[in-house]
């Protein structure tokens, strides 16, 4: 298998830096790789890790964070899908500063909502935490995305609430 730098993702991960505030110090290694791996036959666009300590002896410049891109999956996204998808896994990213040293320590911490749509199809959204939140916040579309705009985004807008998602699953 093939991996080169994703100049595209590093572009996208320095305009979203200024959402992930405690990633301003944190440096994130941006790679693509020929082939996304799959997930019960669905393709994963893209995973952060964290870069191990024994690896950063190795390079020129230690990063802290590696996002991998499978390039095959890439190519299928639209411009709003690719900032979603990188803003989604810069989220999973975040620093601690030791009170002793002053260090960051770089972790990752899972999405708080993890959740099958059939399921809140048939028991709708107030049996879990965070779901009944997840349902008063208004989703972005064209109209309302946050910045950066930069990049043109093509395609079909995203349902404007949680309803709407809701009933396009069906």
């Amino acid at each position: 298998m093939e991996y080169w730098i994703a100049t595209e993702v590093e572009e996208i991960v320095e305009s979203y830096r200024k959402y992930h505030a405690e990633l301003i110090g944190a440096r994130i290694a941006c790679i693509f790789k020929e082939k996304a791996s799959t997930s019960d036959g669905i393709p994963i666009v893209g995973k952060i890790s964290k870069v191990p300590e024994r690896d950063k002896i190795l390079m020129t410049e230690p990063y802290d964070y590696r996002i991998e891109v499978g390039a095959d999956a890439w190519q299928e996204l639209n411009n709003a899908q690719k900032d979603a998808w990188i803003d989604h896994l810069m989220e999973h990213a975040y620093g601690e500063e030791s009170d002793q040293t002053g260090d960051m320590a770089w972790k990752l911490r899972k999405a708080e909502i993890s959740c099958f749509p059939s399921i809140i199809a048939r028991h709708g959204i107030h049996w879990m935490p965070g779901l009944p939140k997840l349902a008063t916040m208004p989703f972005a579309t064209k109209a309302t995305a946050v910045e950066p705009k930069k990049r043109e985004c093509e395609g079909e807008e995203s349902p404007s609430n949680l309803d709407d998602l809701i009933s396009d699953l069906h």
